[in-house]
């Protein structure tokens, strides 16, 4: 399993999200949503059709979504490259996979294009919630004492997940 990391964009703007990351606003075309099995435990694959697939996982008794796009000639038996594409500050997996050409490029190319959503928080700078990565800088932008995700557990779980079931 070949593993590609595709960042989207940069910068911000504001969003409606919740603090749980709950209320992502989900592609116009959106599949039905499974939830990923919990963590502890052997890995279970996930259940996928070809095209969007909408999963939630657990992590850290946190409910994290991400989209799973699975090309129109993948066959279980042939090992596809795994993509994960990184939306922007202020966005989700859904915007991410609307506006990117991923999943052309997968189809393509066949593989497997997965995008994550980052958690919600309130930007003290902007004022709003914001879906943000946690990464070095993070602490410093939001209210003291706010409790950050573990966005690098998060992306290895759904991995982990993935290469169960792919």
């Amino acid at each position: 399993c070949l593993l590609l990391f595709a960042a989207h964009g940069c910068g911000g703007g504001s969003t409606d999200q919740s603090t749980d990351g709950s209320d992502d606003k989900q592609p116009s075309k959106p599949g039905s949503e499974a939830t990923a099995p919990a963590s502890n435990g052997p890995i279970e694959p996930l259940r996928f059709k070809t095209g969007q697939n909408n999963y939630t996982m657990t992590v850290d008794g946190r409910r994290r979504r991400f989209i799973v796009h699975v090309p129109s000639g993948y066959t279980p038996d042939t090992p596809a490259p795994l993509v994960l594409v990184f939306h922007m500050t202020a966005h989700n997996g859904g915007y991410a996979y609307e506006t990117t050409k991923w999943r052309e490029q997968c189809d393509k190319e066949s593989c497997i294009a997965v995008f994550p959503t980052a958690m919600s928080y309130f930007v003290i700078q902007k004022n709003t919630e914001q879906t943000k990565w946690n990464d070095v800088s993070l602490s410093q932008l939001v209210p003291p004492d706010t409790p950050l995700a573990d966005d690098v557990k998060f992306v290895r779980e759904m991995v982990e997940t993935l290469k169960a079931t792919f």
